[in-house]
């Protein structure tokens, strides 16, 4: 993500934080979320991207429990997001409950049908729980929908405008 206050884009709050995140600088990410949701009590996207910095930040700051924490309060307060029940999930899976991650990540799967992530996160508890015919199936349902970057249409030089 780019922002430039000179093209007069100034990125709302819950986007600088997850900039903070995805470029890299979870300290940073995460001072500033912890103002964030001092300010903003009740946004879910603050909590969960400060939950996620907690797992991701260097390991002697590191804090997978308050991670959980605060993706948990991130659930409670969105819980029609699938990002914030996709996150919970993979949290979850990281500490081993599986069975609280699969719920997790379907609860993602209802919110959002088409996107693959929560489906993976499914698939990963199915086969730590030694489901794997279950998890054949789940894959089953779904193959229609685009899995690898090899069954992506390639653009071959045709003109592709007005498409």
């Amino acid at each position: 993500m780019k922002f430039s206050i000179a093209e007069g884009r100034v990125p709302p709050p819950a986007e600088i934080g997850a900039w903070l995140l995805e470029g890299g600088f979870p300290q940073e990410a995460r001072h500033y979320l912890e103002q964030r949701v001092k300010d903003e009590p009740a946004n879910g996207a603050h909590w969960c991207n400060l939950g996620i910095c907690h797992k991701n930040l260097p390991v002697p700051q590191k804090n997978i429990a308050l991670a959980l924490h605060y993706l948990q309060k991130a659930v409670d307060l969105a819980p029609k997001h699938p990002l914030i029940w996709q996150t919970h999930g993979f949290i979850l899976e990281s500490l081993g409950r599986f069975g609280e991650a699969e719920a997790a990540y379907q609860n993602a799967h209802k919110l959002y049908p088409d996107w693959t992530n929560p489906r993976m996160g499914i698939s990963h508890c199915m086969i730590r729980r030694g489901a794997f015919l279950e998890c054949i199936e789940h894959w089953e349902l779904h193959r229609h929908w685009v899995h690898y970057a090899d069954e992506l249409p390639i653009w071959k030089g045709e003109n592709l405008s007005g498409k």
